[in-house]
């Protein structure tokens, strides 16, 4: 953690947005840790309870929603946030139709070809706007990163590996038009796309084409241009489990910056514990 430590002390007072999943929670843990000065923008029903708990300790949290743009920013600047870090899942329940800087987040949607990353793109540039740094998780927390190579003992095979070359370029194009992150590969064909329907849609997809049989490959890759300050690829233990569920062999991923990895060494524990490879490209 000592690399973390370093990272978050450049970032000073760092603000955090915080979704769904795990990935907030390691960087609260984290910053609780190496006692760094923080402030959480909890959103409501997605924020884990834990962040809650740790933040009120400090009085240092408010629950909010996505759209909540101008409230954030008051409870930020009046706790003397200089880095804004956002991560976390969080779907349409998060946002509420109630104030101007939704409408004005909508009306500029309308200018942009990607538009799921573009959601992402405004939120940034609003808060840069107001005077904060905006960074992803992984400037504050390096350690989620991966090198390139195979991050677990289990190794592909043959036809893997194969496959893994087939399933970067066809996941590259698929991310070329904002659809989604993920595809499926097995045998040089692709059997599955996640567009936006969720990694469990896109698993049933995949084993229902392959006939319930084992095989296959998973490439989650960030897409062409994405916002890498917002909506990261990222695995965790979910993401194996889901794996195991469908059979597949296992997972390559974007090494570097462009994707973040939960507990790299206990995640490829688990993956090896299970004959399941992930690979950093």
């Amino acid at each position: 953690m000592i690399i973390d430590e370093t990272a978050q002390k450049k970032l000073g007072k760092i603000g955090l947005i915080a979704g769904g999943g795990n990935f907030p929670w390691l960087l609260v843990s984290s910053m609780l840790k190496n006692d760094t000065p923080f402030a959480v923008a909890g959103l409501h029903g997605f924020a884990d309870g834990r962040i809650r708990e740790a933040a009120k300790a400090k009085n240092q949290y408010m629950e909010a929603h996505v759209s909540d743009f101008a409230k954030i920013v008051r409870f930020f600047k009046k706790e003397g946030v200089a880095t804004v870090i956002i991560i976390g899942n969080v779907d349409k329940r998060a946002i509420k139709f109630n104030n101007i800087d939704i409408f004005i987040a909508i009306f500029k949607l309308l200018f942009y070809k990607k538009k799921n990353d573009a959601i992402f793109r405004i939120i940034v540039r609003n808060f840069e706007k107001k005077g904060f740094r905006v960074v992803g998780i992984q400037d504050a927390m390096p350690s989620l990163t991966a090198k390139p190579g195979l991050l677990t003992k289990t190794e592909p095979t043959a036809q893997n590996l194969r496959d893994i070359e087939y399933a970067v370029e066809k996941c590259r194009e698929f991310g070329k038009t904002d659809a989604g992150q993920s595809i499926v590969v097995k045998d040089g064909r692709v059997i599955g796309k996640e567009f936006r329907i969720g990694t469990d849609a896109l698993m049933k997809e995949a084993l229902a084409a392959k006939n319930g049989e084992k095989g296959g490959v998973m490439a989650k890759l960030a897409k062409p241009g994405q916002e890498e300050r917002g909506d990261i690829p990222a695995i965790g233990f979910k993401t194996i489990e889901q794996l195991i569920g469908a059979k597949i062999d296992g997972i390559v991923v974007d090494s570097g910056y462009k994707s973040i990895i939960e507990e790299k060494e206990k995640l490829a524990e688990f993956a090896d514990e299970n004959g399941v490879f992930i690979m950093a490209v």
